[in-house]
């Protein structure tokens, strides 16, 4: 084998799954993952594992080893030697097994996620997680870097095109339709680690209401948990035929096992009155999968909106008030990698009950939603897998394919047969030698065999990162359930309950009653008197002569409903349905 082909030149310690175990460079010295250095790597130089697995880079532009449990590596000219244990080799490499350096045609030459494991009577097992292994000659050997720091799977831009709509179901009035685009643009990603994105909204019904919004998200993973942190900050502006107003948006949100928690708000930042704040809390569940890598999610949102006289449960006969609770029950399912729908129905005294839902086409410029290089770059070099019972055994080569192992004798001889991995060891293997650390390059593409197979669970999918690839593609506003945006719900509140002339004349009666003239005086004088903040008539009922001390409601419907509340109060004797809806400015 030429002395020019590879070598490690240098070595890093990447992390240790247990703090307290050791990695030791040629028996004595022991490496630490805190120091950033690279140190040199000379021939016959070792790195052993005591007490713990280790992730070792070798290079930069050649292959990371994950080393299981007291297991040592000999560093080579052209090959890395594998002394005892177990390791997986990620990347492109060639590996010899001692009593066989001498014999070069029983080199494993490696091309992605490979793990072998010398056992008892010098048997060592070749075990292929995805790609393959050639045991054999050496013109197999890649001779150009393979170049892993630059194989980790990336977040595409891309267009969001998205239709959404709403109606109330009660009281039975009013809904809005909105078409919506967007754009979703990657501002750095670390790895399958974690990402930094902007995202901008513009939505209209094209008929005097529209919006426009932006967030700058943060995602990252915690491979320790298997779970994803989140957290953004956006600012957002609406456009209604009576309204204009605009909030600062704040949330954040923690992931694992696909189990979602998060919280959203919105500050008013300056606008109308008719404009109100929200805060929410949400829980996403996962209840389906439309496939191994698409997850279908119940989510409960509860909320509070909070504002300048937002009408609520607790001030229909209480002026002090001004917060108003709600809730959301909805459903996401995505159909594709680019297409979804969302469905959702929910309450509260602003808006009412209404049932609503979003149909969303995203576009990704130049690729695909995630674009992994060892999926593309690795297609068409794939060796078929060979049948089972079948030994794939050509020109002195032995090919074990992905999710198929071998065993070889001490002198590189095949025992018995290539056969197919069953989906337990697949899991075991995973769950062996990767979970604990952040995804390696070739993390997705084992995840892609694991579905193949029957073995991508709950935990191997957290292992692999899977679950951080499908939520680093979305906005977090969008993943825990922001209520209110300028696609579906306005945050706006345009509405109000004026009193109509033989309701006002009751009120000024019954103020004079109570022994209020001057608020009996002022209702008397008032040309228009709504539903609000101010003077209480007929058993605590409030009422004001201001325009800006009304209750604001978004749904029309609410003050026909308000009026069966009115009427049915035990000391109100006035004429029916009091109340009459209006616009305000």
């Amino acid at each position: 084998m030429a002395e020019d082909q590879w070598k490690p030149e240098r070595l890093r310690l990447q992390a240790k799954y247990d703090p307290k175990g050791k990695v030791l460079r040629n028996s004595t010295e022991e490496m630490d993952p805190r120091i950033t250095g690279k140190n040199t790597a000379n021939k016959n130089d070792t790195v052993t594992t005591r007490m713990t697995r280790a992730w070792v880079v070798l290079n930069e532009a050649n292959p990371d080893v994950i080393m299981n449990n007291n297991t040592t590596i000999i560093m080579g000219k052209s090959c890395l030697e594998m002394d005892k244990g177990g390791a997986l080799f990620v990347g492109k490499t060639c590996i010899t097994i001692p009593n066989l350096s001498a014999n070069a045609s029983s080199s494993v030459h490696i091309e992605s996620s490979v793990v072998i494991e010398k056992g008892d009577q010098d048997l060592f097992t070749v075990k292929s997680l995805a790609g393959q292994a050639v045991i054999g000659s050496e013109s197999f050997m890649t001779k150009d870097g393979y170049g892993n720091a630059n194989r980790y799977p990336s977040i595409s831009p891309r267009i969001d095109l998205g239709v959404s709509g709403f109606t109330n179901a009660y009281p039975s009035s009013g809904g809005l339709v909105m078409g919506g685009i967007a754009g979703f643009v990657p501002l750095s990603q670390t790895r399958q680690k974690s990402i930094l994105y902007s995202y901008s909204t513009l939505g209209s019904n094209f008929d005097g209401y529209s919006g426009a919004a932006t967030e700058v998200g943060y995602r990252w993973f915690v491979p320790s948990l298997k779970a994803i942190n989140s957290v953004y900050l956006g600012y957002s502006g609406f456009e209604s035929p009576s309204c204009s107003t605009s909030l600062v948006n704040v949330g954040g949100q923690w992931e694992r096992a696909r189990w979602r928690l998060g919280a959203s708000g919105g500050l008013q930042a300056g606008g109308c009155n008719s404009g109100f704040s929200f805060g929410a809390l949400s829980l996403s569940i996962p209840i389906a999968k439309t496939d191994p890598f698409r997850t279908v999610y119940l989510s409960i949102t509860p909320y509070v909106i909070w504002g300048e006289n937002v009408i609520s449960p607790f001030n229909y006969e209480d002026g002090g008030s001004s917060i108003s609770p709600g809730a959301r029950l909805s459903a996401s399912v995505p159909l594709s990698k680019r297409v979804s729908f969302d469905v959702y129905g929910g309450a509260d005294a602003v808006y009412g009950a209404m049932i609503g839902g979003r149909f969303n086409w995203r576009i990704p410029v130049g690729g695909n939603i995630v674009n992994d290089p060892n999926l593309v770059a690795n297609k068409s070099k794939q060796t078929e897998p060979p049948p089972d019972q079948q030994l794939n055994e050509t020109g002195g080569q032995v090919v074990v394919s992905e999710s198929y192992k071998a065993v070889f004798t001490a002198d590189g001889k095949l025992v018995g047969e290539v056969v197919k991995m069953s989906a337990k060891e697949i899991t075991a293997l995973i769950t062996e030698y990767m979970q604990g650390f952040e995804p390696l390059p070739e993390s997705n593409r084992i995840a892609q065999v694991a579905a193949r197979n029957g073995a991508l669970t709950t935990s191997v999918a957290g292992t692999l990162g899977s679950y951080y690839l499908e939520s680093a593609s979305m906005p977090i506003s969008r993943t825990v359930q922001q209520p209110f945006d300028v696609t579906t719900v306005f945050p706006t509140a345009p509405y109000a309950c004026a009193v109509s002339a033989n309701a006002k004349a009751y009120a000024e009666q019954r103020l004079r009653e109570d022994g209020k003239n001057e608020a009996a005086d002022r209702v008397a004088a008032a040309n228009d008197v709504y539903l609000g903040r101010g003077d209480k008539v007929s058993d605590g009922w409030p009422i004001t002569t201001s325009k800006n001390s009304a209750y604001r409601i978004a749904n029309g419907s609410v003050c026909g409903e308000l009026n069966s509340f009115i009427s049915g109060a035990n000391d109100y004797s006035g004429p029916q349905n009091p109340l009459q809806t209006v616009v305000l400015d």
